[in-house]
Order: C-alpha cells, then sequence, then structure tokens
C-alpha cells in the first residue's frame, strides 16, 4: 500500500505511509471515528464534536515531524507513528468517561487496553507491516528512549489535543509546536550532558524553546479552567459517568462496554429497563442536574481525599439525597482529578550542558501548579428543585 494525503483542519496536508494506512483501516482504530474527544463538551461548546479517530491521527503525524527533526532511524520513525496512531485504541465510549468503571471491574486502564490490543488482535498487522510491536507497547507505557513522545510531560499526543481542542471549542491559545519539535532533541554522548539520576528517557528540550514550552503548558492550564472543568460539561459527564455504573449492575458485561463507541452506549442507555433510561432521556433534552455547593480546594480540605474513596461518596451523595427529600440517584459528588499540572520532568537542555527538570527551569511552569488549586472546585449536584436544600446539607455532609 502506498502513501496517502489527508487533509487536517489544525496540521494541513498529513502524509501517511502505507504500514500506517494499514492500521488506520483495522476495526479497532476506525472504531475511533465514533468517540468524541471531549465527551459531552458539546452540550456547552457546540462544535466540540471532534473524535478520538481524527487526534490520532494529528498525534501520529506529530510523530512524523519530531522523528525528522530527531533523525529517527526509519524503522524508529514507524514505531513512533503507529505508536501514537493506536495510543488511544483502548479508550470505552466517551473517552474517559468510563475509566473509573473500567478500572473497577477489569483492574484496567484505556492504556493497558491499547497495550493489549496491540500485543493481541493488532499484533500480526504490525508485524506484517515490519514494526516492532513490542517497542511500540512499551512507546505506549511511556517507556523506553522514545516513550516520552508518547505519554510523557510533554507529549506529542499533549500536543496534537490541545491544540485540536482548542480550536473545535473556539479557545485561542497560539501555541507554536514547530518550535517546540524544534526545540526537541536526543540525548547522546556527542551532547556532552552532565547526568542526572532525575531524568528518564532520551529526549531532552533546548533551552532556546523553553519559552514555547511554558507556552504549551500554560495553554495546558487554561484549557482545563475553561473547557475540561467547565461545570456543566462537568455534570455532564458524571450523568453519563453513572448511567455507565447502572448499566454495569447487569445489563452490560464490563467487556462488552469497552468495545462500544458512543452511540452504542447512549443507546444501551436509552433502552435500559432502569434509570440510566432516565439520565439518557434529561441528556437528550440538555435537562442537566444542577450545581448546588462550590467548595474550593481550601475549603473541602481532607474531603478531597476521603470522598476520592467510592464508598464514601456514594455515602455522602445518600446523605446528602435524604436531607434534600430527592432521588440519591439525582446528588452527585464531582471531584475532579488533582492535581491537573504535576511536575514537568522534561529534560531542558541548558547552554552548559547541564539538565534541570522543565519545573525547575521555568518559574511560570512551577507557578501553575500552585494556580490550578484557584480554579478547582468540589461540586454538588442535583435537580433543581433541591438546590437550596442541597446547598444548606453539602457543608456537613461533605465536609463531616
Amino acid at each position: 500500500m502506498g502513501p496517502k494525503r489527508i487533509r487536517d483542519p489544525i496540521h494541513g496536508d498529513i502524509l501517511l505511509p502505507g504500514e500506517v494506512l494499514a492500521a488506520l483501516d483495522t476495526p479497532e482504530v476506525q472504531r475511533l471515528r465514533h468517540i468524541r474527544q471531549l465527551g459531552t463538551a458539546n452540550l456547552v461548546y457546540p462544535g466540540a464534536n471532534h473524535t478520538r479517530f481524527e487526534h490520532s491521527l494529528g498525534a501520529s503525524h506529530l510523530g512524523a515531524l519530531a522523528a525528522q527533526h530527531l533523525g529517527l532511524r526509519r524503522e524508529e520513525a514507524l514505531d513512533l507513528q503507529l505508536a501514537l496512531l493506536l495510543h488511544d485504541v483502548g479508550h470505552g465510549p466517551f473517552s474517559h468517561l468510563c475509566e473509573p468503571a473500567m478500572r473497577r471491574t477489569l483492574g484496567v486502564g484505556h492504556k493497558d487496553l491499547s497495550i493489549q490490543l496491540v500485543r493481541g488482535a493488532l499484533r500480526q498487522g504490525l508485524e506484517d507491516a515490519g514494526a516492532d510491536v513490542e517497542r511500540i507497547a512499551s512507546m505506549i507505557d511511556g517507556q523506553g528512549e522514545l516513550g516520552m513522545l508518547v505519554s510523557g510531560d510533554l507529549d506529542l499526543d499533549r500536543m496534537d489535543y490541545l491544540s485540536r481542542d482548542a480550536h473545535y471549542t473556539g479557545v485561542h491559545i497560539g501555541v507554536d509546536l514547530q518550535r517546540v519539535l524544534k526545540g526537541m532533541a536526543r540525548r547522546s554522548p556527542r551532547l556532552g550532558l552532565q547526568e542526572d539520576a532525575r531524568h528518564r528517557g532520551g529526549i531532552v528540550l533546548h533551552e532556546d524553546s523553553l519559552q514555547s514550552a511554558e507556552i504549551l503548558l500554560l495553554a495546558r492550564f487554561l484549557m482545563y479552567t475553561t473547557v475540561y472543568y467547565h461545570h456543566a460539561a462537568r455534570v455532564a459527564e458524571r450523568m453519563v459517568a453513572r448511567g455507565i455504573d447502572l448499566l454495569l449492575e447487569g445489563e452490560v458485561q464490563p467487556r462488552d462496554m469497552v468495545r462500544m463507541d458512543d452511540g452504542a452506549l447512549l443507546h444501551a442507555m436509552r433502552t435500559s429497563r432502569g434509570f440510566a433510561r432516565d439520565l439518557a432521556g434529561m441528556l437528550d433534552r440538555r435537562a442537566l442536574l444542577k450545581g448546588a455547593a462550590a467548595l474550593t480546594a481550601r475549603e473541602a480540605g481532607e474531603a478531597r481525599d476521603r470522598l476520592r474513596d467510592a464508598k464514601a461518596c456514594a455515602r455522602a451523595e445518600r446523605e446528602l439525597a435524604q436531607a434534600a427529600g430527592c432521588d440519591p440517584r439525582l446528588v452527585i459528588v464531582d471531584l475532579p482529578e488533582l492535581p491537573v499540572l504535576p511536575e514537568v520532568r522534561m529534560p531542558v537542555l541548558a547552554r552548559d550542558g547541564g539538565l534541570a527538570p522543565l519545573s525547575e527551569r521555568s518559574t511560570l511552569v512551577k507557578s501553575l501548579g500552585t494556580a490550578q488549586l484557584d480554579h478547582w472546585r468540589l461540586r454538588v449536584y442535583g435537580p433543581a428543585e433541591a438546590r437550596e436544600a442541597l446547598a444548606q446539607a453539602a457543608p456537613k455532609v461533605v465536609l463531616g
């Protein structure tokens, strides 16, 4: 199979070699056409209907550009492109929404399932294309010399989804991806680097590209605060997640659920014999649950850790519902993941040959770790008629 050129709204023309096209045409990758990149965010940002398929194509394209800048051998470049194409192939419906259910019922996340598919159903095709299956699996796991380009602090996956998500939600972030890519270098004795046990992998970032990397990470911070953690998008996500949990109580098997796409999951909710059907109807009408209370990170205190436990969170929801006199299935305590921006360990190469993590080289990046707490909220959602009662009960129940 020869190469093919595909037009992409983010990167322009994408040239895919035949080996990548063969993987692209597998049912496992084609399923990603029907999984939205941003889950339910289109209920807030109507343009956010782009898919994991588009993102995987874009990430693979960035892999080709990075391979060119880094001077990778042909076989390394192919494996990098394939790892980026396949890194999300294990995602269940609505992307990250079913991740907690996957971990609870199957003991794995989407990355684990992607690696299983690479080593299983996709193995023969990849080997026929001359790819190294184990190196691809290792890259998806963020391991090996090039793994941080697929799953790391400043990886190509993130570069694509930030640009793509911003485009389709109408957020202007102005990231210069080419500048970041050109600033990456492969670690080698010729660089004369000072060894530092904190750094793993074989990629460093030249100090000259530090500002471009700062802009990229600032864009990530802004996307979290304006899009990913938007309160209306969050409550819609939690409603879908609750529907998933209800279906898994007996109507749908976990292994079947992770192979669904968005449409199949919504159909299962709409035709459910239980309360998942009611939630699907509310989502179809955009009759979302309402915010009743919001606690800052400082106000939430120890509750942030205590309510991470699913049983403790469910108990709090039942107590809130009892206090407000409403159905506990319509009360949701939402704790976004924290931290949004962990320490960025991508090593920055100074002009004197020294290495230090990006979060140490950049005061701006270090400050983002603190600034994220200003925007984090623990929220309680429920029916509109119970908002006042939930608001009164929330401090006592949530904080214990």
